[in-house]
């Protein structure tokens, strides 16, 4: 009802209200109240959602139908923020893509290296082994061949 309405607005204002009806001096009518930092800025968050929903339904020709120029300035220059954010957003992702990939680059360039190493000495390995000679207790009598077996 109005008077509830009247009663919050005193309490919310430390005012007094009369037994009758509420009178009001010229300063307590234009004083405003002592709003909490959160309920004001709650209150700037509604008018902007408000603002940009009236934008949407603008830009999609629902709605009342028109804008007029102070508030399709400030719908640009919301959306201009957001753009900005936005672009900002995809290049700190990216900027964390690419220093993700040159992670990945080291890390395959080492097991690269790593893994060339391993097959350098293991032909390192059967070379020395293809060359190397054995010494047994056994001993051994050297084959002979006709040497003209090689002649042309």
């Amino acid at each position: 009802t109005m008077e509830g309405v009247i009663d919050k607005y005193m309490k919310c204002t430390g005012g007094h209200r009369g037994s009758s009806s509420a009178t009001f001096t010229s300063q307590e009518q234009f004083q405003p109240p002592n709003l909490d930092p959160k309920d004001i800025e709650v209150n700037v968050l509604k008018k902007e959602v408000e603002m940009l929903q009236k934008g949407i339904r603008y830009m999609f020709g629902g709605g009342d139908g028109a804008m007029n120029l102070e508030e399709l300035l400030l719908l640009e220059k919301h959306l201009e923020y957001w753009i900005s954010q936005i672009r900002s957003a995809k290049m700190e992702i990216m900027l964390q893509e690419i220093q993700s990939l040159r992670n990945k680059e080291g890390v395959l360039k080492n097991a690269n290296k790593y893994l060339l190493d391993k097959i350098e000495e293991n032909n390192n390995g059967i070379l020395d082994a293809n060359f190397a000679t054995v010494e047994t207790n056994y001993s051994y009598i050297p084959l002979a061949m006709p040497s003209e077996i090689f002649q042309f």
